[in-house]
């Protein structure tokens, strides 16, 4: 099974774009943040992740999703790798 949930913030506003087909597809990233104590300091770890919605998700994303908004998100993970 390869189910997550995240809960984050949005970096930025949705970026959507179609396909040729003409299927929304909106792309966005969120923070999650990791608090921890480290030598009797307080440590913040934020993580960014790259999210992808199709459809009409996606047109709904870039509706109803801002900069800063608190999102929950459930999908797969899924890790990419590109060589420059």
């Amino acid at each position: 099974m390869n189910r997550v949930y995240l809960m984050g913030r949005l970096g930025d506003h949705p970026e959507i774009r179609y396909t040729l087909q003409g299927t929304p597809v909106a792309h966005f990233r969120i923070a999650t943040n990791e608090v921890y104590t480290h030598n009797g300091q307080k440590e913040i770890h934020t993580e960014w992740h790259r999210i992808v919605a199709f459809g009409k998700l996606a047109e709904l994303c870039g509706m109803h999703l801002q900069k800063g908004s608190k999102v929950l998100i459930e999908g797969r993970l899924r890790s990419r790798t590109f060589e420059r």
